[in-house]
């Protein structure tokens, strides 16, 4: 009855461990290419916090000589779709200050998961234009975990399902009462570990 019911147990944390540690997809960061026009530039921060208000910025230069335009000659616009496409804000006159145009986008706005947000500057003149596309991705603590972190702490989590194997192994195996014991709280405590672990994971992805 007691083999049985480890061993599904077993199976069951095995089930949770590969369900909850998932890597995030690569971001990406996309800028239309040509010999002359307008190049933006903005931070590569790709993750953030979905309950917090995020202010966008960005510099505008002219590709063919590297000057920074400001406001006076360039009109930028600034929008954020849903992981669809679909548009769920656009914002044809952001502040400027500093050197850069800035945009501060509420909380409201966000869910969790990935949206896409696009900047398009244009001459005051309407001679030379330039775009920029990225997508970024929310979360609830700001944290998504890239595919060489995710198997990293997968390694380590089978590390420890396998210990835990080795010692439900050898409670059944093992005659004296005390080393019974012993056994069933290592296993019990190795359980938990996992379990624990799996959990703080599922906290950083999603």
């Amino acid at each position: 009855m007691y083999n049985k019911k480890y061993y599904i147990g077993v199976l069951c944390l095995v089930f949770l461990m590969f369900s909850f540690v998932s890597a995030v997809k690569p971001i990406t960061d996309i800028s239309l290419d040509f010999d002359t026009g307008l190049v933006i530039f903005s931070p590569t921060q790709s993750q953030f916090e979905v309950y917090e208000d995020h202010i966008f910025n960005w510099q505008v230069f002219n590709k063919s000589n590297g000057i920074i335009l400001t406001n006076e000659s360039v009109n930028c616009s600034f929008g954020l779709l849903d992981m669809k496409g679909n548009s769920i804000l656009t914002h044809q006159n952001p502040t400027y200050t500093n050197n850069a145009f800035r945009f501060k986008v509420t909380s409201g706005n966000f869910t969790e998961g990935y949206h896409n947000i696009a900047i398009k500057c244009v001459a005051t003149d309407g001679l030379i234009g330039g775009q920029k596309a990225r997508s970024i991705y929310f979360t609830e603590g700001g944290l998504n975990i890239d595919e060489g972190r995710a198997t990293i702490i997968i390694g380590l989590l089978g590390i420890l399902v396998l210990l835990l194997f080795i010692s439900l192994f050898a409670l059944f195996n093992i005659d004296g009462y005390m080393g019974k014991f012993i056994l069933y709280w290592v296993s019990h405590v190795l359980a938990i570990l996992i379990t624990f672990s799996a959990w703080q994971m599922e906290l950083m992805v999603y």
